[in-house]
């Protein structure tokens, strides 16, 4: 299943904008199967981008995502603004194609601290 980095930029909006505990109803916008969808939380919290309690199985996998971890909350504060997330994006696709999770966040960092008036 290839990684899908909107649907992850969605998931972790979803669970900042939401403040109560159980989040079951903060997902009702994401458009994506369960499927995809659970193997995106576990990606997430495998990533200590979000606390989730692990419900997999050998039926597949399942999480509850209960909060965003404090990486969670910087990952998400260099792709929140729409601007710096399709420059980032564009770039990407533009010279490399896909990039790590890593190379994403700094770049989106670097464009951020660029709009900022900061050095890259």
């Amino acid at each position: 299943m290839k990684r899908d980095m909107d649907l992850i930029r969605s998931i972790l909006l979803a669970i900042e904008e939401c403040e109560e505990p159980d989040l079951h109803d903060a997902f009702h916008g994401i458009d994506c199967s369960d499927a995809v969808f659970h193997y995106h939380l576990g990606l997430l919290y495998r990533e200590g981008l979000i606390d989730a309690i692990d419900g997999s199985a050998a039926g597949g996998a399942n999480y509850m995502p209960t909060g965003l971890t404090w990486a969670g909350h910087e990952f998400l504060d260099n792709i929140r603004n729409e601007d710096v997330w399709s420059k980032a994006k564009a770039s990407v696709h533009e010279k490399v194609g896909t990039v790590s999770l890593a190379v994403l966040q700094e770049l989106a960092k670097s464009l951020a601290r660029t709009a900022l008036g900061l050095p890259g």
